[in-house]
């Protein structure tokens, strides 16, 4: 069930995001359906990866680098999945992390009302 709500917002969130942000470019509505399910498995697949490469420089900022993290790993797996599927189009680096930066706010209040 959380894992399809989940889903369910960040289907909301790419397409929102196609639509608000400039650089954005998704090509269908399915098309959203296919960006947050291979960027969903992306994050499981490959997130553990990139927050242990990130863990020492997180320590050496004094502990900072945790706060930022989870923005920073889905910024990672966001332009991975832009360079796998072709029916997304980031443009530039402002949209990535814009659309980051929405994907990861949706995923905080996604997690603190459903648990």
């Amino acid at each position: 069930m959380y894992t399809l709500v989940q889903l369910a917002v960040l289907v909301v969130v790419v397409l929102a995001s196609a639509r608000y942000i400039q650089g954005v470019k998704v090509t269908s509505t399915p098309a959203a359906l296919g960006v947050a399910v291979v960027f969903s498995l992306l994050n499981w697949g490959l997130s553990w990866l990139i927050k242990f490469l990130l863990f020492l420089p997180a320590i050496l900022t004094l502990g900072l680098g945790f706060l930022v993290m989870p923005l920073v790993v889905n910024t990672i797996l966001l332009w991975i999945t832009d360079k796998v599927l072709h029916v997304l189009e980031i443009e530039d680096w402002k949209a990535l992390w814009l659309m980051s930066l929405l994907i990861t706010g949706a995923h905080a209040v996604t997690h603190f009302v459903l648990r």
